[in-house]
C-alpha cells in the first residue's frame, strides 16, 4: 500500500474560504437563499505540491470539507482526490453554493500518501469545527487551519469464521471515504498503530481475493494521542 507523505509536525495547512455574490440573487447567479463559497488551497502548503507552477504530485492527496447547520437537511460536502503523478494546479479552487444561515459548521481534513515503503502517512484536521455566519448575498471569509493530529492504536479481534491468506486492516473516514493505508495482520488479531485522533474512523478488512468488509457499526474516535482501544468483530 502507498503511504501518506510525512511533513514537519508544526506545519499547518490554511484553507481560505471566500464567499462573494453581491446583493443580487437571480437565476444566473447564486441560488435564492444561498451564499457562494469560494475555497482555495495553495498547494505549496501541502508537502511538495504546486506553488509557483503546476506540479506532478509525488504522492496521493485526498481533501474533504463538510458544511452543515440548522435548516440544512444534509451537509454540503466536497471531496477532492489526486493520485500519484497527477498534475495539481498551483492553487486548488473549489466553488460551492451553500445555504445561507447563522453558525454554519465547517469541518475539514486531508490525507496524503507517498510511496510503498511503509504504512506511514500524514493527516490534517481541525482542532475544532469552525462556525461562521453566512448572510445571504454578502461577502464572507472564513479561514480553516488544519493541523496534524496525534495518533493512537486500535486492536481488532476477529471472531469466526477464520480467515486464511493475506489479510490487511485499514481505517476509513465514513463520510468522505478517505482511507489511511492498510497494514498486514495475522487473524484472529489485527492491530493498526497509526489511527488519527479526533476523526471517526471505521475498520475495513481487505481479504486475499481483493474483497473488502467494512464495519460502520464499529466506528471509533480516539480522544487523545497515544490512546489505544480494542474492537471486537463477529464475522458472518
Amino acid at each position: 500500500m502507498k503511504r501518506l507523505l510525512r511533513l514537519i509536525a508544526a506545519f499547518s495547512v490554511v484553507l481560505g474560504l471566500l464567499c462573494s455574490a453581491g446583493c443580487f440573487v437571480d437565476s444566473t447567479g447564486v441560488p435564492d437563499g444561498h451564499s457562494r463559497v469560494y475555497m482555495s488551497l495553495p498547494t505549496d502548503k501541502v508537502g511538495q505540491g504546486g506553488g509557483a507552477e503546476d506540479t506532478a504530485l509525488p504522492y496521493a492527496l485526498g481533501l474533504y470539507i463538510s458544511i452543515s447547520g440548522e435548516g440544512m437537511p444534509t451537509p454540503v460536502t466536497i471531496t477532492r482526490t489526486w493520485v500519484t503523478g497527477a498534475v495539481i494546479p498551483a492553487q486548488v479552487n473549489i466553488t460551492k453554493d451553500v445555504p445561507a444561515g447563522d453558525q454554519r459548521r465547517f469541518e475539514a481534513h486531508a490525507f496524503m500518501q507517498d510511496d510503498e515503503e511503509d504504512a506511514g502517512y500524514t493527516a490534517w484536521t481541525l482542532d475544532d469545527a469552525v462556525k461562521a455566519d453566512l448572510p445571504e448575498g454578502e461577502e464572507i471569509s472564513v479561514d480553516l487551519t488544519l493541523h496534524q493530529p496525534g495518533f493512537g492504536g486500535v486492536d481488532l479481534n476477529l471472531g469466526a469464521p477464520e480467515l486464511s491468506g493475506d489479510v490487511y486492516l485499514a481505517f476509513e473516514h465514513p463520510d468522505s471515504g478517505l482511507r489511511i493505508p492498510a497494514v498486514e495482520c495475522i487473524p484472529p488479531q489485527c492491530a493498526h498503530e497509526s489511527v488519527p485522533v479526533g476523526l471517526p474512523m471505521m475498520p475495513v478488512l481487505i481479504l486475499e481475493d481483493g474483497s473488502e468488509e467494512s464495519y460502520p457499526a464499529k466506528k471509533i474516535t480516539l480522544d487523545r494521542e497515544g490512546a489505544r482501544v480494542t474492537v471486537s468483530i463477529i464475522r458472518e
